[in-house]
């Protein structure tokens, strides 16, 4: 065989069978496209595979869209939603397999507060999406600029009364962002007005910075009804303009009473302590799980010497006498320094906020959990002057919570301690059950790690 056939023989093949049209090579593209869900349903759980499908060509990309986006949906940077609206309109099986979605608008930078939302969003916005969407569970809403609420007058117009619209029912919605503010310009009572639409099983947000104009609180005539959730979660991260509080007493006029069931609250002042009692007194009757905790700085542990727990003085305000049927609370404590440093003298005895807060509460607790923060020394837990955990074994009486079933002592220990306890938890439990004679000897207590 000569050189120049063997060339030709190896670089120049058959080209495939002509099967469907007249073309001079076939891809995979000419398959059925039900074939072609078969092929691209086999490496759905590859996400590198399935997104670089969706950039091929059109045809792979029609098939490859509904694995790629899976049940949910992250949509960033957002100037206008028709563009959203239109992609939604276009492809009804994303629409009826998405459960979950986060929206995120459009931001500008300002030179003292980082970045701003520019994206407006109103009920009609949230409406609309939620008819594309009929499978929706969660939704996110994250930087926007929340317009305020169109009312009809009835001054002038007595026909223009509609009744509300029907609850949408979620199982978790989410709003705020760490890293934008919430802008002067944005409608606390348009953002109650959208939350107003739902029944919702998680609420929770995180007011990160957010600027508010606390000179215009909520409107109650904004909401199509009372706001109903079942847990709320405030995250705390250091919001300014006592925007914190204004949202708490939106909540606390807002929420529909009884409905409550389980309150989550990191406070970082003692107004927003107060504000929390007053929560309580209106929302309470039905909560079944609580947990308030002072928030302190996000940073290695020295930066809490400074720190000043809000609860420590004001824990009486929460009055959790208010929470006649509270099955679960939550205690949080925190060690000021770290390990290899004296710990500060200045504050208030750590256990007696929470040994306080339990005073308050009522006889139907079942559960107690009581977190403690990076622990410098195992001889610590004894520290009467600082810690004087056994507060918690004089206030867990029998009589006291008769229906008490569990104690967990979660503790986290600082990083020196954690390098000479590798292999010697043991003498942690020992000396923390040495410390509660009572609650270990009613076989209540439990420690982890």
């Amino acid at each position: 065989m000569s050189l120049s056939n063997h060339h030709n023989r190896r670089n120049h093949r058959q080209p495939p069978p002509i099967l469907a049209r007249s073309s001079k090579y076939r891809t995979i593209c000419d398959l059925p496209v039900e074939l072609l869900c078969m092929i691209i349903s086999h490496v759905k759980s590859d996400k590198w595979t399935i997104r670089t499908c969706t950039l091929v060509c059109h045809c792979l990309r029609a098939v490859s869209l509904e694995h790629h986006f899976r049940n949910a949906l992250s949509v960033r940077n957002i100037d206008t939603f028709d563009h959203l609206f239109s992609f939604l309109r276009a492809n009804p099986k994303i629409c009826e397999k998405t459960a979950r979605i986060r929206l995120d608008g459009a931001t500008r930078n300002v030179e003292k507060h980082g970045y701003a939302p520019v994206t407006s969003i109103d009920e009609n916005t949230v409406l609309e999406l939620t008819q594309l969407l009929p499978n929706l569970t969660a939704l996110r809403l994250g930087c926007f600029v929340y317009k305020p609420p169109q009312l009809p007058d009835p001054r002038r117009n007595p026909c223009a009364e509609q009744d509300p619209p029907e609850r949408i029912r979620l199982e978790q919605l989410s709003f705020g962002s760490l890293y934008t503010p919430f802008p002067n310009e944005s409608s606390i009572s348009g953002f109650f007005h959208i939350l107003s639409m739902f029944e919702i099983d998680f609420l929770g947000g995180c007011p990160t910075g957010w600027e508010h104009d606390a000179r215009t609180p909520l409107d109650l005539s904004s909401l199509h009804r009372p706001l109903r959730a079942k847990r709320l979660c405030l995250y705390d991260r250091g919001s300014v303009n006592n925007f914190k509080i204004v949202l708490l007493d939106a909540f606390t006029k807002s929420l529909e009473p009884g409905y409550l069931q389980d309150l989550n609250v990191e406070c970082g002042n003692v107004s927003e302590v107060s504000a929390i009692g007053e929560l309580l007194a209106r929302v309470g009757h039905g909560l079944t799980s609580l947990q308030i905790s002072g928030m302190p700085p996000h940073a290695p542990v020295s930066a809490r010497r400074c720190w000043k727990d809000p609860l420590d003085s004001h824990w009486k305000s929460l009055n959790l006498a208010s929470c006649p049927r509270l099955e679960s609370i939550n205690i949080r404590i925190y060690f000021r320094a770290p390990g290899d440093e004296k710990q500060p003298t200045d504050h208030p005895v750590l256990s007696l906020a929470g040994a306080g807060m339990l005073s308050q509460a009522p006889p139907t607790l079942r559960k107690i959990v009581i977190w403690l923060h990076d622990l410098p020394r195992i001889t610590t837990l004894n520290n009467r002057r600082m810690l004087r955990l056994q507060e918690f074994d004089k206030i867990i009486t029998r009589d006291r919570f008769p229906l008490l079933e569990r104690v967990h002592l979660h503790i986290s220990i600082d990083s020196s301690l954690e390098r000479k306890l590798k292999t010697d938890w043991w003498k942690l439990v020992l000396a923390t059950q040495k410390v509660l004679p009572g609650l270990h000897s009613r076989g209540l207590l439990k420690v982890t790690q």
